[in-house]
C-alpha cells in the first residue's frame, strides 16, 4: 500500500485505491475520457474542460508515482487503440492549456494512426484557426464534411473557417446546414448574428460572442 500522498490523490481523482495497478490506471483512464461528452468539441463548456484536465493531469501524475515508486515494473503495452486515444487526448490538453506546437503535434501523430477519425480534423481545423492559417483549417474541415456529412460540428466550424476568411456567403451556408442538422444549437443564431454584424461592416458584441468563447481574445 502506498503512503505517498501525491500518487493517493491522483488515484482518488479516477476512483481508485492506493492499491491500483499500472493497468488498473490505464483502463480508468480511458474510461473516464471515453465519456461521450468528450467525444465532441467542448471548447467553450468550462466545466467540461475542467474535468478533462482533471482526469487527464491525474493519470499522468498516478503513471508518473507509480514508476518513481515501483521503478523494476515493467509498463503494460499500448494497443493501437490506446496508442491513438493517448495522442488525441494529449492534443486537447495542449490545445485547452494554448500551447498550439505540441498540440499540433499530437493531433498529426494521431491522425497517422487513424485518418478517418473527424474529431481529430475538427481540432485541426481549430488550432490553424487559432493560428490564422484559414486556408489550412478549411482543408481539415472539408475533410471532416466529407466523412460526416452530417455532422453539425462540422459544419459550424466550417462556417467560422469561411466567416474569419471574409467569405461571408459561404459562411452563411455552413451555418445553415449545421442548424438545419442540429436545430437547438443556441450558438449558431449567435454565430449567425455575428455573421450579420461582420457583413454588414460592423464590429458585434465581442464580449458576448459566442468566438470569442472559444477562440480567446481576437
Amino acid at each position: 500500500m502506498s503512503d505517498n500522498k501525491i500518487l493517493i490523490n491522483a488515484l482518488k481523482t479516477l476512483d481508485l485505491n492506493q492499491h491500483a495497478t499500472i493497468s488498473d490506471i490505464k483502463q480508468r483512464y480511458f474510461e473516464r475520457t471515453g465519456q461521450s461528452r468528450f467525444k465532441m468539441i467542448f471548447l467553450n463548456d468550462e466545466s467540461t474542460k475542467r474535468d478533462f484536465l482533471k482526469y487527464h493531469e491525474a493519470y499522468v501524475i498516478a503513471m508518473r508515482e507509480f514508476q518513481n515508486e515501483h521503478p523494476d515494473v515493467t509498463m503494460d503495452y499500448y494497443p493501437p487503440h490506446q496508442v491513438f486515444n493517448l495522442l488525441f487526448n494529449q492534443g486537447i490538453y495542449f490545445l485547452i492549456k494554448d500551447n498550439l506546437i505540441k498540440a499540433g503535434q499530437k493531433f498529426e501523430e494521431a491522425e497517422r494512426l487513424k485518418s478517418d477519425h473527424v474529431l481529430t480534423k475538427l481540432y485541426l481545423g481549430i488550432l490553424l484557426m487559432k493560428r490564422k492559417n484559414y486556408y489550412a483549417a478549411e482543408k481539415y474541415f472539408n475533410k471532416a464534411v466529407k466523412h460526416e456529412n452530417d455532422n453539425s460540428d462540422a459544419w459550424y466550424y466550417l462556417g467560422y473557417n469561411y466567416m474569419k476568411a471574409g467569405q461571408f456567403q459561404k459562411a452563411g451556408d455552413a451555418f445553415f446546414k449545421s442548424k438545419e442538422l442540429n436545430p437547438f444549437r443556441k450558438d449558431i443564431l449567435e454565430a449567425r448574428k455575428e455573421l450579420q454584424n461582420l457583413s454588414s461592416g460592423k464590429s458585434g458584441d465581442k464580449e458576448k460572442s459566442i468566438f470569442k468563447k472559444i477562440f480567446g481574445k481576437k
